[in-house]
């Protein structure tokens, strides 16, 4: 099945049971462990799920499991500007500068001069946008999570990208068939296997 196939066929899904793999006997989406310190984040931030359980099982013996609505979800190496209008990314990069009082620091990183974040105006964020989302979907996110540091962060990036790009996270088919999930939001319950 080539690439376009496979899309068609997530947007045109209702349900893919997918699974994950712990030993913190964690059963929740928690933000603080989409993105930190020791994550990988390969396909987007998120807490990673597979339509193959022996994947979970590899990852660890408490074994998740959930249906998932894979339309509301981005393939994470679609270019960010190709899939998401500038309007959306603008306002989700406004309004975490809005909600992190440190963010503002990244424009400066990309040879904005401001002095501070009452300095950040639209025409900063959209040029800075401009910038950014030139580059894959899980590249930009990885970039903006580690601007605004901490872990503890992680939920206003979530809470964020739900809202204005509108998508509960990314997905990307490995070689073997294989779907890896990077999920920050779910519509139905998770279950425990094992």
């Amino acid at each position: 099945m080539n690439m376009k196939t496979y899309n068609q066929f997530l947007l045109e899904t209702k349900e893919i049971i997918v699974y994950s793999g712990n030993n913190s006997k964690s059963k929740t989406l928690d933000p603080k462990w989409m993105f930190h310190d020791t994550s990988n984040n390969q396909e987007g931030v998120g807490i990673y799920f597979s339509n193959n359980i022996d994947t979970a099982k590899s990852y660890g013996n408490f074994i998740l499991s959930t249906t998932i609505n894979p339309s509301k979800l981005l393939d994470s190496r679609d270019i960010t500007n190709e899939t998401i209008s500038t309007r959306s990314l603008s306002l989700f990069i406004k309004s975490i500068n809005k909600d992190d009082p440190d963010f503002w620091y990244i424009f400066t990183d990309y040879g904005f001069e401001i002095q501070d974040e009452s300095d950040v105006n639209d025409e900063i964020i959209e040029s800075f946008v401009d910038m950014m989302a030139g580059d894959e979907i899980r590249n930009f996110q990885t970039e903006i999570l580690q601007a605004m540091g901490k872990s503890n962060k992680n939920s206003i990036f979530v809470k964020h990208w739900i809202k204005y790009i509108k998508s509960y996270g990314t997905y990307h088919k490995q070689n073997n068939n294989e779907t890896f999930f990077a999920l920050m939001k779910l519509n139905t319950p998770i279950v425990v296997l094992e």
